[in-house]
């Protein structure tokens, strides 16, 4: 279920060990070493290169909108964590 899948993520540290988070090989490893489907997860963040290449992996996004930026068409995007659909994302 999708706490299990939580917790196995948060339980994993990627960040620049796997490569520049504008760079889709870098989504690609993640992949590589978590139990799921590229489809299967859901890439959070506030900037759009990262956004992009995590897409492009094949990876699900979620534009997370702070300070006034400007939302882009190519991602869903939130305001705020109330707004979080899962239902949405599927």
């Amino acid at each position: 279920g999708l706490v299990g899948s939580e917790m196995c993520i948060r339980d994993s540290f990627f960040d620049t060990k796997v490569g520049a988070k504008q760079e889709q090989t870098a989504y690609n490893t993640i992949v590589e070493l978590l139990p799921f489907k590229a489809a299967e997860i859901l890439f959070l963040s506030d900037v759009a290169g990262e956004l992009d290449a995590a897409q492009a992996a094949g990876l699900k996004t979620l534009h997370l909108i702070r300070d006034g930026q400007a939302s882009t068409k190519a991602h869903p995007y939130i305001n705020d964590f109330s707004q979080f659909k899962l239902e949405q994302l599927v």
